[in-house]
């Protein structure tokens, strides 16, 4: 991660404590004190945005921070950084909003970004500052597995010792699609039934999935991808649709200055026991003849979503 110079990260800081203490909704009193809570970027270290944490004296909610979130993008670089050091169970938290948020919206960004599968719940609580009601939420991300989060970061580690990274961009993703149709076999079991067991077929989608247990569906395969990508410093993110007509998840990953999609469930042959390489590293502007996006966002909508996020200005 490269990381601006002080002077400049000063003043950018400087800059927004002088604009953010004039509209902070959260009232200076004697009874409370703030302290910057910073959201710095995912890639260059550039600071993104301002909140405020307020440690509560006599509130009900003894002992947790009260957020204050200006848009969507707060809430997303927040929760980013808790899922980086996240071990077990749900990510609980409470914030202030400085307009409605659409949930619906988030959860479809935060299934493109996150490494782990799960969904956001908003609770609206009140609380008294000062006398005055003031409407705040509680935050819960909850998990949609049970998997061993340190289990999957050990063997993500072993997984990234084997990529020989003195190779080009396109050679160091091929070895991470070979070592995936290597190491893993698609879960036709669970797919069949997933109607049938929704717990087990969020088990099969999950990266724990695949690069530990070495049998998972479409979204574990483009969730274990995107984790062993991210690591290795390439932006990446999953998207979701349908591909030969059934429903499909696979990623966009940004190298050479443009981004790529990337299919490693559909590339795994399994009855030859080998790689395909049809679906490796195309071009956004080349559609996919099977592959739709039919779930929510358009490829236009996703580009945007992952140029903001990791800061690109372009494609």
């Amino acid at each position: 991660m490269g990381y601006p110079n002080r002077k400049k990260q000063f003043l950018s800081l400087l800059c927004l404590l002088l604009l953010t203490s004039c509209t902070t909704i959260i009232h200076p009193s004697s009874h409370f004190t703030s302290r910057p809570f910073l959201a710095v970027h995912k890639r260059s270290g550039e600071v993104l945005h301002l909140a405020y944490e307020t440690p509560s004296l006599n509130w009900q909610l003894v002992s947790n921070p009260i957020l204050f979130f200006n848009d969507q993008w707060d809430l997303i670089y927040y929760l980013d950084q808790k899922l980086s050091v996240y071990n077990s169970g749900p990510i609980t938290f409470y914030g202030i909003l400085s307009k409605e948020l659409d949930l619906n919206m988030v959860n479809l960004y935060l299934e493109a970004l996150m490494p782990l599968n799960g969904h956001l719940t908003q609770t609206p609580l009140a609380i008294n500052i000062d006398g005055q009601a003031t409407l705040i939420y509680q935050f819960e991300f909850v998990r949609h597995d049970n998997d061993d989060q340190k289990t999957l970061n050990q063997e993500v580690d072993r997984f990234l010792k084997k990529i020989d990274m003195t190779q080009s961009d396109r050679e160091i993703l091929k070895q991470v699609h070979d070592l995936l149709i290597e190491s893993v076999i698609y879960d036709t079991g669970t797919y069949l039934l997933r109607s049938e067991d929704n717990a087990k077929s969020w088990q099969a989608s999950s990266p724990y999935a695949a690069l530990v247990a070495g049998q998972a569906m479409c979204t574990g395969y483009a969730k274990a991808f995107a984790i062993l990508a991210d690591k290795l410093g390439y932006p990446v993110i999953t998207i979701r649709g349908s591909a030969k007509g059934v429903d499909h998840v696979w990623n966009l990953v940004y190298i050479e200055n443009q981004w790529y999609q990337m299919d490693v469930t559909l590339d795994d042959n399994d009855v030859l026991q080998q790689a395909d390489y049809q679906y490796f590293l195309i071009p956004v502007h080349k559609n996919l003849a099977d592959h739709v996006l039919d779930y929510g966002l358009t490829m236009s909508e996703y580009l945007a979503l992952a140029n903001q996020f990791y800061g690109l200005n372009n494609h």
